[in-house]
This record gives C-alpha cells, sequence and structure tokens, in this order.
C-alpha cells in the first residue's frame, strides 16, 4: 500500500449547495481559517467542517483548523510508519472515561425509592435509611465515579460498617449494607 496524497478540506455552503472546499494555506504553511477555494477562486467562508479523503471515505478533521491540521498530520505519519515497517500502528490508549458521579447515581437511586414512597410500595422509612446509608458510603469510600466502585471498595465499606455499627456485629452490618 502506497501513501495516500491527501487535501483537508472544509464542508461549507456555496451559492451550488453544500460542497466539499480544497482550505487555502498561507505563506507559513498554516491554514486560513476563513477562506476555501471555490471553483479555483479564493472565497471567505465563516462556517463549516474540515474533512480529509482517506481511500474515498471522508474523514471528520474537526471544527478548527489547527487541530484539522493535527489530525491530517497524524494520519500522514500513521501511514508512513506503517508502509516504512509493515506494520499496523499501535491504536493510542485512551484515557479511562470517569463515567457516571457517583453522587448522580445515588440522587438517581433515591429519586426512584421516593416515587416508590409516594406509590405506597415503599416506606418512608425505607427511604430514610437508604439515604443515610448511601451518603456514609459516598464518604467513607472516596470514590467520586460509579465506574471506579471495585470489590475492594465493597469490602472496605463493609469493614468499615462493622466497625462503626452500635453492636459491632456482622449482622447488623450487613443488614445495614445491604
Amino acid at each position: 500500500m502506497g501513501m495516500s496524497k491527501f487535501d483537508l478540506y472544509r464542508y461549507v455552503r456555496t451559492p451550488k449547495g453544500w460542497r466539499y472546499c480544497k482550505v487555502v494555506y498561507s505563506a507559513n504553511g498554516k491554514i486560513k481559517p476563513n477562506v476555501v477555494l471555490v471553483d479555483g477562486k479564493e472565497q471567505p467562508c465563516s462556517e463549516g467542517e474540515f474533512f480529509f479523503n482517506l481511500e474515498g471515505k471522508w474523514v471528520a478533521a474537526g471544527d478548527e483548523p489547527v487541530k484539522a491540521q493535527e489530525k491530517r498530520t497524524k494520519e500522514l505519519a500513521r501511514q508512513q510508519y506503517e508502509q516504512t515497517t509493515g506494520e499496523e500502528f499501535p491504536e493510542e490508549k485512551k484515557p479511562k472515561e470517569r463515567g457516571l458521579k457517583l453522587s448522580d447515581a445515588t440522587d438517581a437511586f433515591l429519586a426512584q425509592v421516593e416515587l416508590k414512597v409516594a406509590a405506597k410500595n415503599r416506606r418512608p422509612r425505607t427511604l430514610a435509611g437508604s439515604r443515610q446509608v448511601l451518603r456514609e458510603f459516598q464518604a467513607q469510600s472516596g470514590v467520586n465515579c460509579i465506574n471506579e466502585v471495585e470489590a475492594s471498595t465493597i469490602a472496605k465499606h463493609m469493614a468499615w460498617c462493622i466497625q462503626h455499627s452500635r453492636t459491632k456485629s456482622a449482622r447488623t452490618a450487613f443488614n445495614k449494607f445491604v
């Protein structure tokens, strides 16, 4: 597979409708942010995203000129690596997603329990107990996001419940814990 040659384009509205138009580069090699080539002539444009055509597919490159140029440069570097080494370019490890906040998940659960109390399917004491236990877990565990909760977090919280119960009984702590 040879190196693909591709230019950056901007998807803009023209008098003929929406089109992919080549971007215009300044003398220093940077993209002119609000100018494209339409029918070989420079035309001003104020909207539209950047794309490049890679193996017959339009690949989005963002809506900022600098980021679009960076993405194109990275793609060219990836292709050059694959051509010279004969191996696939190693994928970037994405940072772990933060996910849903524990406080948001707790609030959503308590809202469901409140609805059940209002429908007389649960007692008000259930809501009060759930609220207290969940707030204790949030404070004690130090976990901010729901996907950070692990088996060890649960085990530590169970031990904390036993230690801080009035009777120091595993059964009492378990009832509270459940």
